[in-house]
């Protein structure tokens, strides 16, 4: 391809179209250039956080978040998803969220700073955290009026504006909270950070919105929103319980040393599989529901896109498995290497949770989010029955079993689901996921004989070590694919030609 073409190319990638196929396929590259430039500024915030901040700075405030993220689920009402889903979005819906957003966050500020400061020091034994919940009560409050007008962003699929929005954000939250650790060296500096950041994107959702919301409440819009949002505030309770009881048993049963290792593992293990698959969720929510009555277009969709995002996962948690030991000690340091069979653990959370994350998205934009929230209870259940004797034989590794197995079963249960909605059966799924897992375990094989030949001492040679992986993986999946039907080529191709 000439460069002409490549230039041609990249710059239509900003441009929007009438093409819904299009659209979706051109927001798609700029949701995932956005992940990648965001995951590399967080991976590298990450990597200075932890040679300057210790594991106990880091449960510390993940208590503090685990309490404000739990009383602001309770009063989640999910209007921003369902105005999302809903066909109008009017000034009367868009002011009606709005003003319920803010006497909802105005609520959850008040219960954070009054009520559960106290109640947290005492369920996890710890006072250190009551002045990190009430600066993050103030934080809340002032959330509430972030610009509703941002959400029409993923409505009309502008991604192009929502890559600038994003990036801003992060971009000034990573640069607080580095300068901050490096002031402070406590975990003060996160805090600082998670303040500049949501400040930043109050005021960024003006600007990059044209959208002026005003103070009116509406029962007529608050009803029509809550019908389709209770299902996403219920899902969001679960999810909470979830995603976030294996946190909430490590605060209560072991320490905030545990905690800030668990996070850190969490952190780097999904980096490249479920932040990947959840924002994708942003481009393939309003894509699924503007097709969701044609049925082949949806099957055929759904198995392009997730072929195209699978050969992409698989490949970098084998990848991070290949390497864990040389990355934690190389990169993060000799005092987080407790972390190792932790991680290991989440790698399989990781690959099982990227399933969810993609499906759910089909499920909501058809109109069935009952079914996320039907799964999530199936999960809960089981992790909590198993989280608690494992805790007890294993620590912190057995809480993270606890969630890969209640994962395994509930996404069992989920590939069912879907397999009754497209039609979509074990075959057509093991095609979909075959030559990625047998391109990278060669990937795997090469790479580990390479490692007891050739020693990792340096990031020099570990960079190098992940640039000949990378190199083994396409070779390897090229070949694959070229033997077996080039389906992979195919799927590339029609996100290329949609571009």
């Amino acid at each position: 391809m000439k460069l002409k073409d490549l230039k041609n190319r990249f710059f239509n990638i900003w441009k929007t179209t009438d093409d819904t196929g299009q659209q979706v396929a051109r927001g798609s590259i700029l949701v995932l250039l956005s992940r990648v430039l965001i995951k590399s500024l967080q991976l590298i915030k990450t990597i200075i956080l932890a040679r300057l901040l210790f594991p106990e700075d880091f449960g510390l405030f993940g208590l503090a978040s685990l309490t404000m993220t739990f009383v602001g689920t309770i009063f989640q009402h999910g209007f921003n998803t369902a105005l999302v889903h809903h066909k109008e979005s009017n000034s009367k819906y868009l002011n009606g969220a709005w003003t319920v957003n803010i006497l909802r966050n105005t609520l959850v500020a008040l219960v954070l700073f009054f009520i559960a400061p106290n109640l947290a020091a005492g369920f996890f034994n710890n006072i250190n955290v009551i002045p990190f919940i009430k600066v993050l009560a103030i934080i809340v409050f002032f959330e509430g009026f972030q610009n509703i007008g941002v959400i029409l962003l993923n409505k009309e699929l502008r991604f192009n504006k929502k890559f600038f929005y994003d990036i801003s954000a992060v971009f000034i939250e990573i640069s607080a909270v580095i300068i901050a650790a490096f002031y402070l060296r406590s975990p003060w500096a996160l805090l600082i950070g998670v303040a500049f950041g949501k400040f930043a994107d109050i005021i960024l959702s003006y600007v990059f919105h044209s959208y002026r919301p005003r103070f009116k409440f509406n029962l007529e819009v608050t009803k029509q929103l809550f019908k389709f949002g209770k299902w996403i505030g219920l899902a969001g309770i679960i999810t909470f319980i979830t995603r976030q009881g294996d946190a909430i048993m490590i605060g209560k049963l072991l320490t905030t040393y545990d905690l800030g290792l668990y996070s850190l593992a969490l952190s780097l293990g999904t980096l490249p599989s479920t932040e990947i698959s959840k924002v994708m969720g942003n481009v393939l929510f309003p894509f699924f529901s503007k097709i969701q009555n044609d049925l082949e277009l949806l099957k055929s969709s759904f198995i392009r896109l997730f072929r195209v995002l699978y050969a992409f996962i698989i490949p970098a948690l084998i990848g991070i498995f290949t390497l864990n030991n040389e990355i934690v000690y190389i990169v993060y340091g000799s005092k987080w290497t407790a972390m190792i069979p932790i991680l290991n653990i989440v790698l399989i959370i990781a690959i099982l949770r990227s399933f969810e994350l993609i499906v759910n998205p089909l499920f909501l934009g058809i109109g069935k989010p009952k079914i996320n929230t039907y799964i999530l209870t199936i999960q809960s259940i089981i992790m909590f029955s198993l989280i608690v004797p494992l805790a007890k034989m294993f620590g912190v590794v057995g809480i993270a079993l606890s969630v890969a197995s209640s994962l395994l079963i509930s996404q069992s249960i989920l590939f069912f689901k879907i397999k009754h909605t497209i039609k979509l059966g074990f075959k057509g799924f093991f095609n979909i996921i075959s030559l990625p897992i047998i391109a990278s375990l060669i990937m795997f094989n090469i790479m580990h004989t390479l490692k007891s030949i050739f020693l990792i001492t340096n990031p020099f040679i570990l960079v190098l070590y992940i640039i000949f992986g990378i190199i083994i993986y396409f070779i390897s999946i090229y070949l694959l694919d070229k033997v077996f039907g080039r389906k992979y080529y195919e799927s590339w191709l029609w996100l290329k030609k949609n571009i």
